[in-house]
């Protein structure tokens, strides 16, 4: 990693369709920095969740698939969500469905069992927040406004 290259490595997208990812630095003087930047739109597809949706470290593929998306929907790991097979062993099964305009791609969470590339935390509620200077330990460096238009002969609010 060079002192100039930034790295993603978690993303945490929120049902409002704001995101917080954290990345990672190399600094010669400091050594590795972690910090956080804010999104206020990071994706313009339609979140059918509640809470949060951690993308976890090493998943950049899914990062940018949900980044692309039309939809994203996650459901919590229920007994009653899976297969005859698992529901007979009493094993809950979770969903992270991402819709493309190709397509439709499914991730799959079996608590306990097997999980995929994310993990998925309903109970996480936050709003965009344009004035954070931290979140969690991490400082924030960047916060990404959504850029509106602005007619011709008037002054941007």
């Amino acid at each position: 990693m060079s002192n100039t290259t930034k790295r993603a490595t978690v993303t945490y997208l929120y049902a409002d369709g704001h995101a917080v990812v954290l990345f990672e630095k190399q600094d010669k003087d400091a050594g590795l920095i972690t910090f956080a930047e804010v999104f206020e739109q990071w994706t313009k597809a339609t979140c059918s969740f509640e809470g949060r949706v951690i993308i976890g470290r090493y998943s950049e593929g899914l990062a940018w698939l949900c980044k692309q998306a039309v939809s994203i929907r996650a459901k919590v790991p229920k007994v009653d969500a899976g297969s005859e097979g698992t529901r007979a062993k009493g094993i809950a099964f979770g969903t992270l469905e991402v819709v493309s305009k190709g397509g439709s791609l499914y991730f799959h969470d079996m608590p306990g069992t097997i999980s995929g590339p994310y993990c998925y935390q309903p109970e996480q509620e936050e709003r965009f927040d344009a004035g954070l200077a931290r979140w969690g330990n991490y400082p924030v460096s960047t916060i990404h406004r959504v850029k509106t238009a602005v007619a011709v002969g008037s002054e941007a609010v």
